[in-house]
């Protein structure tokens, strides 16, 4: 099995800013405008996006796909 080199401790240590506390770091929700099914396409001027359901990773979960390269997006859980 070849290993990968490991990240320089200088990564893994980088915080944002001097206040920067993971402990008390949240996100804002937000609310959803509108729900994505599987098949649907995302137009984001100049790629299209196609969105894949990815049953059996985790509840919710899908893939973005890059039509005009075909590469994959992201991938993202529902909720989150």
């Amino acid at each position: 099995m070849g290993l990968v080199d490991p990240l320089p401790p200088v990564l893994l240590t980088a915080r944002p800013h001097g206040d920067y506390d993971l402990d008390t770091y949240r996100v804002r929700p937000v609310t959803p405008t509108r729900s994505l099914a599987d098949g649907d396409l995302l137009d984001l001027g100049g790629h299209t996006l196609t969105v894949l359901h990815l049953p059996g990773h985790s509840p919710g979960s899908i893939a973005l796909f890059d039509d005009s390269d075909g590469r994959h997006a992201v991938q993202r859980r529902r909720g989150l």
